[in-house]
């Protein structure tokens, strides 16, 4: 059974998180990016990003939005390919991890929550979740992976 952490819906929990000088927590921004699943690798054989240019090819679908980005290699390697991103976290700190890990090739950040994005309508082609599209791709489950896409 899994057990449950009520300070995942914290904000200040991941502040901290990020936050190289809180020993509140266990701090990941230290233990260089963190990806919780699968990383969206530049190497042929990456399941995430076969799927994401699979589905959303950055000639049809450039602009995207990384929805609680942290210090995740995802926002860089995204654009990388080709896509326009913008990460965003609720905890200011996460970007302050980005820029120490990726100094002088990340993308623009914003911090904001989820819930309340800055961005007008129809400014981003894709609104990134890549907690959701990893676990379904970890589990195997492309088929359901590839629907998911498809549906938004």
């Amino acid at each position: 059974m899994v057990e449950r952490d009520t300070r995942f819906a914290q904000e200040s929990y991941w502040q901290a998180r990020y936050d190289t000088d809180d020993t509140t927590v266990e701090n990941i921004a230290t233990a260089g990016a963190h990806d919780w699943y699968m990383d969206y690798s530049l190497e042929p054989s990456s399941a995430l990003r076969n799927i994401l240019q699979s589905c959303a090819p950055v000639a049809r679908f450039p602009r995207v939005v990384d929805l609680g980005c942290g210090d995740s290699t995802l926002c860089r390697e995204m654009a990388r390919d080709g896509y326009m991103v913008v990460g965003t976290d609720a905890a200011a700190s996460a970007g302050a991890a980005q820029r120490a890990l990726f100094a002088g090739g990340v993308p623009p950040f914003v911090h904001c929550r989820t819930s309340a994005l800055p961005f007008g309508t129809a400014s981003c082609d894709i609104a990134m979740d890549k907690g959701t599209l990893d676990a379904l791709l970890c589990s195997g489950d492309d088929c359901r992976a590839r629907e998911l896409l498809a549906e938004a």
